[in-house]
């Protein structure tokens, strides 16, 4: 087996000292070498293939400059989104990011937060959802001193937190709605109880009665999570014989399999029927002949304030503090999907 190239031939081939290579090769920001110095360092690393000696760090009472980003919610566009942005921010303050996606069985997620910790990360990013299952696992992370952050998602106990506004988008979509002249407006989610739903619903309620409509909880369609699911639950509304003149979908899917289910109908999309929808996949600007309205969080705006906290949080170095908790507002983006006339009176 070849010999690997040390820290020492990294800086011996670039006419540095060791301490400098150092800086440039971790990204410190107390490095102050040029910008040729420190491309000369980084062409010398990638000639010898240097890799770092992450434990020799730890063996001379080091850190790893290691995060933890986990999430059951990879494969959706937004959450995937707002990872890559903080595993940039991350590796710009001279950190790497593991980035996880949490296994199904809950005793494969504590196993892996289990080796997370062997490799000696310093911090952990939770990035959405509600994981009541390893509450207790995650609460003895706190305990321990761990900087936990949870990123629009749930923890049953204290943890610095940065969360998208639900109540006021389900406000601010409905208030929308309700402008282009929609009064008996359908919400199709999942599960109406859900911790992430919940608030959308009394945002969605608290608009209603605003505007001094009764809130009708035959108007909540649960149990809709997939385009499929939304269009069946659409269907089956209309057989009733009780057609919307608005539609709040769950996500950018529910939405567009109402959509579907209206246009078999022969209703039209905003003429009969105004139709918004949470989050906005790319999708949401691109349906040919009606673009859909969506209200979100600017992922960017996420990514960052997360990386803020995070990096507050390890700045106390395992110390008690106070709880912090960021809210981010939500951005209405509207389309072709209710490009009807205001109504008479709306503001």
């Amino acid at each position: 087996m070849r010999k690997r190239a040390t820290l020492k031939d990294v800086a011996k081939r670039s006419g540095v000292d060791p301490t400098t290579a150092s800086k440039i090769l971790n990204r410190r920001p107390d490095c102050y070498a040029s910008a040729a110095t420190k491309e000369k360092v980084l062409e010398s690393a990638r000639a010898l293939d240097y890799i770092p000696n992450v434990y020799g760090k730890l063996l001379k009472g080091g850190k790893t400059r290691t995060i933890a980003l986990l999430t059951r919610y990879a494969r959706e566009e937004d959450t995937l989104a707002t990872a890559l942005q903080m595993v940039r921010l991350v590796h710009e303050k001279g950190y790497r990011t593991l980035f996880h996606q949490l296994p199904f069985h809950v005793p494969d997620v504590l196993a892996l937060i289990d080796d997370l910790i062997a490799r000696q990360v310093e911090g952990f990013i939770f990035l959405k959802g509600h994981e009541p299952a390893v509450d207790e696992r995650v609460g003895r992370l706190v305990e321990e001193g761990y900087p936990v952050l949870a990123v629009d998602g749930y923890f049953d106990f204290p943890v610095d937190r940065v969360m998208g506004d639900r109540f006021e988008a389900g406000r601010l979509v409905t208030e929308h709605l309700l402008a282009c002249g929609a009064r008996r407006i359908v919400m199709i989610c999942s599960d109406p109880s859900n911790r992430s739903v919940e608030p959308r619903v009394a945002g969605y309620r608290q608009a209603l009665e605003a505007r001094g409509l009764a809130f009708d909880e035959r108007l909540l369609v649960g149990d809709a999570h997939s385009y499929r699911q939304a269009a069946d639950a659409m269907r089956r509304r209309l057989a009733d014989g009780e057609a919307p003149d608005g539609v709040f979908g769950y996500n950018n899917e529910t939405a567009i399999g109402a959509m579907c289910a209206l246009s078999e109908a022969g209703l039209r999309v905003p003429g009969d029927v105004v139709v918004a929808a949470f989050d906005d996949m790319q999708v949401a600007g691109y349906l040919p002949g009606c673009s859909l309205t969506t209200v979100y969080f600017p992922w960017q705006t996420m990514a960052r304030e997360a990386v803020k906290m995070l990096f507050a949080g390890l700045a106390r170095e395992g110390k008690p503090g106070r709880f912090r908790k960021k809210t981010i507002s939500p951005v209405l983006t509207a389309r072709q999907s209710t490009a009807r006339p205001a109504a008479p009176g709306a503001s």
